[in-house]
């Protein structure tokens, strides 16, 4: 088991929850709490106590901000608050076993956006944008628009990326490698399919 299984784990439980309850106002609120603190100093008390009793101890801060921990969990969770609005079916964590990492599910889209489009040439812009990131905060930014722009044709397994999210504060070059990797080799091996169909 590795050190950051516990981001994987506290991020899975609390997603699971907010799909089995979905329609009580508590966890709207919740949710529309994550979305409204983007970008603002204000904290998302109601979410942050949901999250904060859930996460293990060694991962709890004990300063006035946001451990890597914390933050990885937290960042996951707006990220999720934003692909869930308005949208009918609210259980993200599709398939999870599949779903290897964030570089899968972009991969994906990528592909439905060829086939519908004729290029993913604008979307791999903005995946390229997103992978060179120096930080954790740049790195949001981009995976927030990313989202927008696709989140009613792609699937992520937020727990995962919570845990990517943490590892990325502390090998960054990690998880763009692992990233970019299944994002390209979804395509080309999908390429090769439609060669050996011809």
């Amino acid at each position: 088991m590795s050190n950051n299984h516990s981001i994987y784990g506290t991020t899975y439980r609390v997603i699971r929850q907010f799909s089995e309850q979905a329609e009580l106002g508590s966890t709207k609120a919740m949710l529309a709490e994550l979305r409204n603190s983007i970008g603002r100093e204000e904290f998302p008390i109601l979410a942050l106590s949901h999250i904060f009793n859930q996460l293990p101890k060694k991962y709890l801060g004990k300063k006035g901000s946001f451990t890597r921990g914390e933050k990885s969990v937290i960042m996951a969770l707006q990220l999720y608050a934003i692909h869930q609005q308005g949208l009918e079916d609210t259980a993200m964590l599709f398939q999870k076993e599949k779903i290897t990492n964030l570089g899968h599910s972009l991969s994906e889209f990528r592909l439905k956006r060829r086939s519908e489009h004729g290029d993913s040439i604008a979307f791999d812009r903005r995946f390229n944008a997103m992978i060179t990131s120096s930080t954790i905060d740049e790195l949001f930014q981009h995976l927030r628009h990313l989202i927008k722009i696709a989140r009613k044709d792609i699937k992520i397994n937020y727990a995962k990326l919570a845990e990517d999210l943490y590892v990325f504060q502390f090998r960054p070059e990690a998880i763009k490698l692992t990233w970019s990797r299944q994002y390209y080799r979804s395509y080309t091996s999908q390429q090769g399919e439609e060669i050996n169909e011809k």
